[in-house]
Parts: structure tokens; C-alpha cells; sequence
């Protein structure tokens, strides 16, 4: 268990670098950009996280467990990460917008870009399909792209409707003889 002043100190300084990201994108943000944004001194970070790579990774390591909280409740269904994460993406559709339109960073979205493709790979192995890299990289770039579309709108499109989409274009996929 993480003490909770520790706990404190990595919120703060993940919430300024996604801040940062959404104004500056992440090439341009320096962990002096943090910092001062944080409030905090530069050995508390480096206690913490030994880079701004680091405190990316742990952002998207706390969404990847997040998400396999609800792949471990999911039952028969096919990409049940994709409504949190469409629920996340919505909560912070800033971020998303900078980050799948080429300003948050190539870093970052392919960051992004990873994390879907594993989710998917390891959705689809679980249903018995294998799916192949080309067909994870079809279904990652769509689901990427429908993403950008929909945060850059403000991520007021309906989420019922994305992933009822993005799972009948996946099952064609996959029935498809290749």
C-alpha cells in the first residue's frame, strides 16, 4: 500500500503533465513544466518517477489496470474495456482530443496506440479468434481514428453506438476468410 502523501504527490504530478499535454503537447513539456505546475521540488519527482517517460507510463499503467478491473467482470462479451475507456476518454475528452490529433505527442499516442492493441489482441484470444497483427492494427487504427472524431467533437456522441460499431466491424473482420 502506497503511503497516501505519496499517492498525493504522484496525483499532483500526473494531473499537471496531463494539463501540460493538453495545452503544450508532451514533446514541449519539461519536468520543470511539472513542477512548477505541481508545486513540487525536483527531488520529490525524482524519488518518485525517474523520468517524464515514467510519470507517462504510470498514467497509463493506472488506465490499463482500470480497464482490466472491467475485462475481469466481463463475462461473454466482446471489448468490454471499450465503454470505460470511452467513459474515460469522455471524462478527459481535452486529453484525448490533444492526444489523437498529433498535438499531445508522438510519444504519447503511441502510447495510446499499444495499450488498444494489447486490449484487443488479449479480448479477441480470449473469445478463441486469432486475429493476427494486421487485423489488431485495422481494428486499433479505426477504433483510434473514431476515437479522434468523437473527442474532438467533444465526445458527445453516443458510446452505445461506438461500441456496437467498432464490435459488428471486428466480427466481420474476423469472419472474413483471408
Amino acid at each position: 500500500m502506497i503511503d497516501r502523501r505519496i499517492r498525493k504527490t504522484q496525483e499532483a504530478l500526473y494531473s499537471a503533465l496531463v494539463a501540460l499535454i493538453v495545452t503544450k503537447g508532451y514533446e514541449a513539456t519539461t519536468v520543470q513544466d511539472v513542477l512548477d505546475s505541481a508545486d513540487v521540488g525536483r527531488s520529490t519527482f525524482y524519488a518518485r518517477f525517474p523520468s517524464k517517460e515514467a510519470l507517462l507510463e504510470f498514467g497509463f499503467e493506472r488506465l490499463r489496470q482500470e480497464l482490466d478491473k472491467h475485462m475481469a467482470n466481463r463475462g461473454p462479451e466482446r471489448f468490454s474495456f471499450l465503454r470505460p475507456l470511452l467513459l474515460h476518454a469522455k471524462a478527459h475528452a481535452g486529453l484525448y482530443a490533444a492526444l489523437l490529433d498529433g498535438t499531445g505527442g508522438r510519444l504519447v499516442e503511441a502510447r495510446l496506440s499499444t495499450l488498444i492493441a494489447d486490449l484487443i489482441r488479449r479480448d479477441l484470444d480470449r473469445l478463441g479468434a486469432d486475429p493476427g497483427d494486421d487485423a489488431v492494427a485495422f481494428l486499433t487504427g479505426g477504433l483510434l481514428e473514431t476515437m479522434a472524431v468523437w473527442a474532438k467533437a467533444g465526445a458527445r456522441g453516443n458510446i452505445e453506438a461506438i461500441h456496437g460499431t467498432f464490435s459488428a466491424a471486428a466480427a466481420g473482420l474476423m469472419s472474413t476468410p483471408q
